[in-house]
């Protein structure tokens, strides 16, 4: 189920969080700067990631953390050059 909630996403109970990003995203501001903070070990999984797959947009890579944790990465634009 979907629902619309007010508040700090990084408090929910839900099972999981989607969160959009570019392929080569440096998690730097906004949300993903949030959860680089929160998971420091995600973002590293993220870079080791992106070197070895090389995700396109549409794609998805989900991350799962200490606590039962999910977040569900989708791949929304296309990565600057390198």
């Amino acid at each position: 189920m979907i629902r619309e909630v007010a508040g700090d996403i990084l408090l929910t109970d839900a099972q999981a969080l989607a969160h959009g990003l570019a392929p080569n995203d440096d998690f730097g501001t906004g949300l993903a700067h949030a959860l680089r903070e929160r998971w420091p070990g995600m973002y590293k999984d993220f870079r080791h990631y992106y070197q070895t797959a090389r995700p396109k947009p549409g794609d998805l890579w989900t991350w799962g953390g200490a606590g039962g944790v999910r977040i569900i990465n989708l791949f929304t634009q296309e990565p600057a050059p390198d």
